[in-house]
């Protein structure tokens, strides 16, 4: 049998159209909010944890911007780009009610490693601490940096500053603006260089953290004046706020986030570069806690490897919410990346082959009906 069959047939299922062949996608921006629990995403607020905020719900802020005894609506008020745009023309994987898994396949459910497994394609096992140091794997980011057309078109903009770690900025030469970092004089703007004077106005409440506002209009403005081919924009707050058990901050960040990435998708649209030529991919790195273990997250802390993504563009198939069994993992996302730009990345496990590639169900079998066994004796 061909080895290219399971392939064909989930790039039917999942794009809008046969890889190579007559694919619009010529940019991909991905977006990252760290920690961020399917949970939130596809039932909106936590009735347990709005009360740890506030124990009088009728008087409780928080409650009053995001709670409703309906999920569906829930869910919207928490985030309205998601739940309205991409929705209604992407596809968002993750809602394990109904049977939709994703996951990270490494195994220690925390920061790099999972930034890693996105950007590779493959866990490790030596990806194994957020004080790692450079990255010794290429990413899929990297590799594209180095093709013609590409050069100098790939950036990075993160609130977390272990990011220029995480990218090997040395080696890769990727442009990495993170946590506090000011943008090189050639590149600036007078937009940047005014975010940039109110780093040190604000309290820095989080540390070395950049606050995601700044790191989202960092990049939007690097975007518009630069015009990037790949762009990651990897935010932090939600993560540090679940830390310190601040859920109000958590939701209000997430709600704020989504707000920004709904301006910058009209923005898109409206653009002649990218607009119909622009893949937009959301993600976590890995996820957290249930009930009072929401704060942590890491291998003793169960849930804390459950993801979810979105995807939208112009070659993804308007498939909404996936309410069907499944399984996804957070490592198919290079290979995704890789496909859509139609690039020749190799650094991924073929296990994790892409979302438009060949993935596992519940059933253990693949889309098209060939078993899971049979797969890989066909590679």
């Amino acid at each position: 049998m061909n080895k290219l069959i399971p392939w064909m047939v989930l790039i039917g299922l999942i794009f809008n159209c046969p890889f190579g062949s007559g694919q619009k996608t010529e940019n991909v921006i991905v977006i990252t909010l760290d920690g961020f629990r399917w949970r939130e995403v596809f039932k909106g607020a936590d009735y347990k944890l709005l009360k740890s905020t506030g124990r009088n719900l009728a008087k409780n802020k928080t409650a009053k911007q995001f709670w409703h005894e309906d999920a569906y609506v829930r869910r919207r008020l928490l985030m309205p780009f998601l739940w309205s745009t991409m929705a209604s023309e992407g596809s968002l994987f993750g809602n394990r009610d109904h049977g939709c898994k994703a996951n990270v396949a490494n195994r220690y459910w925390f920061s790099y490693p999972g930034y890693h497994e996105i950007l590779t394609g493959h866990p490790s096992k030596e990806i194994n601490s957020n004080s790692l140091g450079p990255n010794p794997h290429v990413t899929v980011l990297e590799y594209i940096n180095n093709l013609p057309g590409y050069r100098n078109r790939v950036a990075v903009f993160s609130s977390w500053n272990a990011f220029p770690d995480i990218m090997n900025e040395v080696r890769s030469q990727i442009f990495v603006n993170s946590s506090f970092k000011r943008v090189p004089e050639k590149l600036v703007s007078q937009v940047q260089l005014n975010i940039e004077s109110m780093y040190d106005l604000v309290p820095r409440f989080i540390g070395d953290v950049r606050y995601d506002g700044f790191t989202f209009m960092q990049a939007f403005e690097y975007l518009k004046n630069e015009r990037p081919r790949v762009l990651m924009i990897a935010l932090d707050e939600t993560d540090e706020f679940g830390h310190a058990g601040r859920y109000d901050l958590y939701l209000k960040s997430a709600h704020q986030t989504d707000k920004l990435i709904g301006e910058l998708w009209n923005w898109i649209q409206n653009d002649s570069t990218y607009s119909n030529k622009t893949t937009l991919i959301i993600t976590t790195d890995h996820g957290r806690g249930k009930g009072k273990g929401w704060k942590r997250h890491g291998r003793l802390t169960p849930h804390s490897g459950e993801t979810w993504i979105a995807i939208m563009g112009p070659d993804i198939k308007s498939r909404g919410e996936i309410l069907t069994e499944c399984k996804y993992y957070n490592a198919q996302i290079a290979a995704t990346i890789a496909s859509l730009l139609k690039v020749s990345y190799k650094g991924f496990d073929p296990v994790y082959a892409g979302l438009l590639g060949p993935f596992r169900d519940n059933f253990g079998t693949l889309a098209d009906g060939i078993t899971w066994n049979a797969y890989h004796e066909l590679k």
